[in-house]
């Protein structure tokens, strides 16, 4: 009867997973995929819920899509594209790890932060940054900026690696940047502070300690 004939496929070895290929994964380790997956040894490939185990899998934060297919009779493929770290955020005093989307990836000690990312901060700043970050790439200073600051969900400030300070106004950020960078050329020292918030009337620079219009 079928009955039987479903009871004799899904007790026989044949069917039990022999082998997980997983590709695309660069940063989570291959046994983490497995464990999340919920898979077991001697499972039986065609007794398992592939949604189940896709689910499971792309409950992981890395995780950005996930496919998974039977291979009869014993081989299941998980194929996967990882989130690809971009910035640090400084959100409620910790830092986390996050993606172009602003997913966070994961929680990062403060000693771990480095250079290796950019640093942002602000209240929705991981939602916005990449906006900013692709405006900066158009222009020779980009790979100076180490940290980018969301103020009040409006505008920007910028820090350069020789301990610039840039303030953005709320509009005209293209503007703005153009002015930065024909001021940048210019390598004036000992600026602390180049604040663009008025351009349309005038801008101000900080040397040391005093301000000069």
């Amino acid at each position: 009867s079928m009955s039987f004939f479903c009871t004799k496929i899904s007790s026989s070895e044949i069917f039990m997973i022999g082998d997980i290929e997983i590709i695309g994964n660069q940063n989570i380790a291959a046994e983490k995929i497995i464990e999340a997956s919920g898979i077991k040894e001697n499972d039986n490939i065609l007794m398992i819920d592939i949604e189940t185990v896709k689910d499971n899998i792309a409950a992981l934060p890395r995780i950005e899509e996930v496919t998974v297919r039977r291979i009869l009779p014993s081989t299941l493929k998980i194929t996967m594209k990882e989130r690809i770290p971009k910035a640090f955020w400084f959100h409620d005093d910790e830092f986390y790890l996050i993606d172009t989307e602003g997913s966070i990836l994961q929680k990062v000690p403060e000693k771990e932060i480095n250079y290796d990312y950019i640093l942002i901060a602000g209240e929705n700043a991981n939602l916005h940054y990449i906006e900013i970050l692709n405006c900066l790439q158009k222009y020779p200073f980009a790979d100076k900026v180490i940290s980018v600051v969301q103020v009040g969900n409006r505008r920007w400030d910028i820090y350069m690696n020789n301990s610039l300070l840039v303030k953005l106004p709320e509009k005209n950020t293209t503007k703005a940047l153009d002015i930065l960078s024909h001021i940048m050329e210019q390598e004036i020292a000992g600026i602390s502070i180049i604040d663009l918030r008025l351009i349309d009337d005038r801008i101000y620079f900080k040397l040391s300690n005093k301000i000069q219009g």
